[in-house]
Formats: structure tokens, C-alpha cells, sequence
């Protein structure tokens, strides 16, 4: 679970995040005691030293110590009774190997493909997602699409997707339509549904849709 979760304490999906967060609920639930506190003592090889104090009136507050190098050796000591949950998270901005450019084969379209808002109430999005990777085929993926203003998804369409025999579930949130697949091949997945007019929207921009692995938001 400690792996899953990222930096802002959710998960990959809204549905996971609720799951996840019942489930460390219940842990805290078990082992909370009313007494004792604790410090939490980082260090580094250089001479880097704090220390997080963790005790009853802030027991469920975030604390966070930013590390003064990176890379670097750190070590971590504790003194005191309790429960600390403690968490390290590295950021970092890299170009892709040559090998993992174009991980997937994606294209976004809409049927019929030339449209305007104030004569077309309804329309398709067909989407077609091929895996380019070297391994037989990737971890559940993610379809994220988003609504154009003024549009929303067809639910009934959406949920006809679940007929796929890839699609795991579909989820329809602030108005996105994002569509679980339990994997992608190197065989393209072709998949459509409607989406319809609510409101007129002046100025339209173009919406974006993406796909990412699931364990491996990266790629």
C-alpha cells in the first residue's frame, strides 16, 4: 500500500484512494494510544541532523523535512513510544531512454470528425490504444478523456464500455470519463462512446485524453 500511495497521501484513482484511506482508518483505529510521544531523528554523512517531534496534540499533522542533498546517504532513528508513519519521496525530471519513447500507440477522435458546437448536440469519441513496449503486454491501464466545455459524457454509452472484454471499470469524474483496461497489448483496443451538449459554451478549446500505466503512471 506504502508503495501505491503517492506524495499528496492518494492513490491512482478517487475509488482506490477511498479504499486505501478506510483501510489505514482502521489501522490507526488499533494501535492509537492516548500516551507517549516520539522523535524522529534524519541524519546524513555530511552532518545534516532534525528532529521531527511527534506527540498526541500532533499526531495527524503532515511534517516534512526537505533533504539538503541529493543524492545522498540518509539514516533515520527513533526514540520515544508510539507510531510514526514515515515516508520519502524523490522527484525528479529525466528524458526517456530511446527504448521507452512511444510506450503507447494512442489516437483520439471524433465522429463525425468535422463539427460545431452550435449545430452538433451530440457526438462520438472513438479511441484506439496499442502497446509498443518489448514485454507481451503492459499492467492495468488508464484512458483519462476529458470533456470538451459545455459537453458531457453519455453515461449509458460509458457503461457499455464494461462489455469490452478488457475493460476492467469506467469511472465518471467532474464530468471525465476514465476507462480501466486490465491490460494493453500490442493488438490495438478500439473503443467509443457519446458524448452530449448541456450548456453552450462560447470559444471552445480542445480537450486532452491520455493513457498511462497503472503501476507505472511515468510511461
Amino acid at each position: 500500500m506504502v508503495k501505491q500511495q503517492n506524495p499528496w497521501g492518494g492513490f491512482a484513482s478517487s475509488q482506490d484512494t477511498t479504499i486505501a484511506l478506510q483501510a489505514m482508518a482502521k489501522y490507526a483505529k488499533a494501535i492509537y494510544r492516548k500516551k507517549g510521544d516520539s522523535t524522529i531523528t534524519i541524519r546524513s554523512k555530511s552532518g545534516f541532523a532534525q528532529a521531527v517531534h511527534v506527540d498526541k496534540d500532533n499526531s495527524l499533522t503532515v511534517q516534512k523535512v526537505d533533504l539538503p542533498e541529493i543524492p545522498g546517504e540518509y539514516s533515520v532513528s527513533a526514540t520515544g513510544e508510539g507510531f510514526v508513519y514515515l515516508q520519502s519521496h524523490l522527484h525528479f525530471n529525466a528524458l526517456p531512454e530511446e527504448s521507452e519513447k512511444g510506450y503507447f500507440s494512442f489516437n483520439v477522435s471524433t465522429e463525425p470528425s468535422h463539427w460545431t458546437h452550435a449545430s452538433k448536440k451530440e457526438f462520438n469519441i472513438h479511441v484506439d490504444v496499442g502497446y509498443l513496449g518489448k514485454r507481451k503486454n503492459t499492467n492495468m491501464a488508464l484512458i483519462i478523456v476529458t470533456m470538451v466545455s459545455g459537453y458531457v459524457p453519455d453515461r449509458e454509452s460509458v457503461n457499455k464500455l464494461k462489455k469490452h472484454p478488457l475493460v476492467e471499470r469506467t469511472e465518471i469524474l467532474h464530468e471525465n470519463v476514465t476507462i480501466y483496461l486490465k491490460k494493453i497489448s500490442h493488438e490495438t483496443v478500439s473503443l467509443e462512446f457519446s458524448v452530449e451538449q448541456e450548456a453552450l459554451v462560447e470559444n471552445l478549446q480542445p480537450a486532452t485524453a491520455f493513457v498511462l500505466d497503472y503501476y507505472d503512471p511515468g510511461m
